[in-house]
């Protein structure tokens, strides 16, 4: 039986997708109406230019949205999601921006530039209120058009691809980005050191340890208590793990953009950077209990001149979360009383004679209808 595939030759998806294929841009196929890869976690590996490769997934999912993956050998995309964003990259250029590919989203515009070195070793950073979206130092990608968003809103060429090619960033930019790094315009972010003592592993250990620590936490849904729950993770990343405030604020935020932070009918609803910058700021004047670095494990591994923290299993989910807490109401470490401890305690002050004591809650209980009482 002779067996005819037919190709389909004007879907605007797969014809995208080409475009950027032949410019040997690196294409990521996105789930349809999303902005999460198609693929699960090996994604980065892979985004292709194959024009085979492209033909074959878009005739089969034809409605896939599409992305660029960004970093090394690829682009930088600069995002200005707010107008106060916009006017921070007019003024990176003296009010005179270059015509480079630009396109907008869902909330602002987007501007292609060639990857450079000069930035720091992350996938994305904050400068002021524009992010940069660099994909150093593991995956990242950006939504192209004629994707759709999941709102139902079409990204839209504003300067398209095959209209110029991406730009290139002068140091004077980078310089000026970089001066912003870890700054909120809208939210001014406290100047503050990190905490160092001799107890204490170095502070690239302690992000490590937070980040792995805030993997295990669970999403926040609206309408439950999320505000507190999210105050209670940055009160854990600025003092149960003693961190700098910019760098706080930064690992809360990834954690903020995760699947399963949701609002209350289950869709996705991150955080948004100054939601998460509030919180940070927040906690860093909050009243502690406990002693800063208190979350990070006593045994510590020496890996070469990096030391990294374990995280304790009872710390995985915060108490916070479920429960409107003051901020003076941080979880304390438990103590391990020893013979000598419970030895020199006070002699207990009865309530009732034998059976509790003064200052302590006790649940009483009986057959329905039965009354209790007690008098001292």
């Amino acid at each position: 039986m002779n067996l005819t595939v037919y190709m389909s030759t004007n879907n605007e998806f797969l014809q995208a997708a080409k475009k950027l294929a032949k410019k040997n841009l690196p294409v990521v196929p996105i789930k349809e109406r999303d902005k999460k890869p198609w693929y699960k976690s090996e994604w980065p590996a892979k985004a292709t230019t194959d024009v085979a490769t492209l033909e074959t997934l878009w005739n089969q999912y034809p409605n896939l949205n599409l992305g660029v993956k960004l970093g090394p050998g690829s682009i930088i995309d600069i995002e200005c999601d707010s107008d106060e964003a916009e006017k921070e990259y007019q003024a990176l250029w003296h009010g005179s921006s270059p015509r480079v590919p630009t396109y907008r989203g869902s909330r602002g515009c987007h501007y292609l530039f060639r990857w450079r070195e000069g930035f720091p070793d992350r996938t994305v950073i904050h400068c002021g209120e524009i992010e940069v979206r660099l994909g150093n130092g593991g995956g990242a990608q950006s939504v192209l058009p004629p994707s759709i968003h999941p709102s139902g809103k079409q990204y839209q060429w504003i300067v398209g691809l095959d209209e110029c090619e991406p730009g290139d960033l002068p140091d004077y930019v980078v310089s000026k980005l970089l001066a912003k790094y870890g700054q909120s315009a809208t939210v001014p972010m406290v100047a503050t050191e990190p905490v160092e003592n001799d107890l204490l592993p170095p502070v690239e250990g302690r992000l490590t340890a937070y980040t792995k620590y805030l993997a295990k936490c669970p999403g926040s849904k609206a309408g439950q208590n999320a505000s507190s729950y999210v105050f209670g993770l940055a009160v854990s990343g600025v003092w149960g793990f003693a961190l700098p405030i910019d760098l706080a604020t930064e690992a809360l935020y990834g954690w903020g953009q995760r699947d399963d932070c949701q609002d209350q009918a289950g869709n996705h609803y991150p955080w948004s950077w100054n939601e998460i910058a509030h919180k940070v700021n927040d906690a860093s004047r909050a009243t502690y209990t406990g002693k800063p670095g208190d979350r990070l494990s006593d045994t510590l591994e020496v890996l070469g001149e990096r030391v990294e923290s374990v995280i304790k299993p009872a710390d995985v989910v915060p108490d916070y979360y479920a429960k409107s807490l003051e901020p003076t109401a941080v979880k304390r470490k438990r103590r391990a009383w020893s013979i000598a401890d419970l030895a020199s305690l006070p002699t207990p002050e009865w309530q009732i004679d034998g059976i509790f004591t003064q200052e302590s809650m006790v649940v009483l209980w009986g057959p329905s209808g039965l009354s209790a009482a007690a008098e001292s």
